[in-house]
């Protein structure tokens, strides 16, 4: 929407103030006249009976009071470019709206294919593009998935024992193996159990 502004000043401007209402009324509808034709403030004699409810005559009045400014063939509207939004200006606003308006196309044209895949593939659509933000999540489908056999080893504390994960074998904090240790795919029995072995797991003997 186009519109033109009456600036604070004009209420303590003296050539405004000695205006009659009829006067004032045919300025400012010359300004919205102005702005909204994209005239930057320039008017013709052709264009006056096209002002709405412009008083003929009243652009004598105006070029007397110094807030129209004669050309000879026309008029210019004092300190338009200064006050109104000119035409350069508003077609860049034209511009950056057409732009503004074929990128929303654009993001609803993706979303629409995005969505599309994600029904006909039931996984998400990792398509990333300038305007939109990559999705990091990672779906859990069976290929993603870790393997039944991997083992996680506890955490360890200080002066206790911790586990090395590539063997079935338990470890001192030198990382050497205890005499006897039973390797990965013995059977180690019960009295055969290293005794830290019983205070570390809880064992109790069932006989």
């Amino acid at each position: 929407m186009t519109d033109a502004r009456l600036p604070e000043r004009l209420l303590n401007d003296y050539r405004v103030n000695s205006l009659a209402a009829e006067v004032w009324r045919s300025y400012t509808h010359s300004l919205m006249f102005a702005v909204s034709n994209r005239t930057d403030g320039h008017l013709t004699r052709a264009h006056l009976p096209m002002i709405p409810m412009f008083r003929p005559g009243d652009e004598n009045i105006l070029v007397q009071s110094g807030l129209w400014i004669d050309q000879g063939e026309g008029w210019w509207i004092d300190r338009f470019d200064l006050d109104q939004t000119t035409k350069i200006q508003l077609e860049a606003v034209d511009r950056k709206r057409v732009m503004d308006r074929e990128r929303k196309r654009r993001e609803r044209e993706r979303e629409k294919t995005r969505a599309e895949r994600e029904n006909v593939c039931g996984l998400p659509d990792r398509t990333v593009t300038r305007d939109v933000q990559r999705d990091n999540t990672v779906a859990m489908s069976p290929g993603n998935l870790p393997p039944r056999n991997l083992r996680i080893a506890p955490a360890t504390w200080e002066n206790g024992p911790e586990f090395d994960v590539t063997r079935d074998i338990r470890r001192d904090i030198k990382g050497q193996d205890r005499t006897g240790q039973d390797k990965k795919g013995e059977v180690c029995s019960m009295n055969e159990a290293h005794p830290d072995d019983a205070a570390l797991f809880g064992w109790r003997d069932a006989g």
